[in-house]
Order: C-alpha cells, then sequence, then structure tokens
C-alpha cells in the first residue's frame, strides 16, 4: 500500500503514461482521476498546445495574508527594500511578542519552495525576531 493518497504523474509520450497507469491499476488499484487543476494548495494550467505548465499559488498567497492580518497591505514589488539587513535581535531590542512569526514564516517557506524562491529571504530570522522583522 503507498504511504500516500494523491500523486501526479507526468509524461510525453501517452502510450508509456498507459502502460505504467495499467501496472500501478494492476498492483496497487490506483485510480486515474483526469487531468490535474489543483494539488497542495498550488492551481496547475496546462497549455498543450504552447507546452507550458503554469504553477500559480496566489490563492494560498492570500489566505496567507488574511490568516496574519495583512490583507489590506499595499503589494510590494519587492519582498524587502534594497539594502535592508536584517540582524538577530539583541538583548536589549524589544521582542516582537504575541506576533505568531514561526507560523508566517512556516507559511511563507512553503509558497517560497514551491513557486516564490524570491521571497525565501524571509526565514532568516524565524526563532528570536524583533519588531522590525
Amino acid at each position: 500500500m503507498f504511504p500516500w493518497r494523491d500523486i501526479l504523474i507526468g509524461y510525453q509520450e501517452e502510450r508509456e503514461m498507459d502502460n505504467l497507469m495499467q501496472a500501478l491499476r494492476e498492483k496497487y488499484g490506483v485510480k486515474d482521476l483526469g487531468e490535474i487543476n489543483w494539488f497542495l494548495g498550488i492551481c496547475i494550467r496546462l497549455d498543450f498546445a504552447q507546452g507550458i505548465t503554469t504553477l500559480d499559488q496566489s490563492q494560498f498567497a492570500e489566505e496567507i495574508l488574511r490568516r496574519f492580518g495583512m490583507e489590506d497591505r499595499s503589494p510590494r514589488k519587492t519582498p524587502i527594500d534594497k539594502g535592508v539587513i536584517l540582524y538577530r535581535r539583541s538583548p536589549d531590542e524589544e521582542s516582537a511578542g504575541d506576533v505568531p512569526h514561526r507560523q508566517a514564516v512556516g507559511a511563507l517557506l512553503y509558497l517560497a519552495r514551491v513557486t516564490r524562491p524570491d521571497i525565501a529571504y524571509v526565514a532568516a530570522h524565524a526563532a528570536d525576531p524583533s519588531k522590525e522583522h
């Protein structure tokens, strides 16, 4: 038995896919649920004519903003202003307090790993953030 419920399989030759699916059906009872649109919070758009696959997590990003009370903030072109350098919080600097910083960083890391590597910088100070973070 598979230790997971859902898997994605990509292919170039339909005949190869048919053979693989037949073998998986016979051995594990796998079902083909057809063309994929959503998977793990990712909108997947397939353009077979142009050979383009697009991954979109904008709905997940909007949910992160709502979850952490930031939905009314203005969009930014970059995740951090040019020239800003964040340092570890010093003992005399005020802590971020009750801000769910680690949860926000975790959600953003998922977003960064899948479709937005440009925001990965956010995780550098997850353990002990200051208000600046």
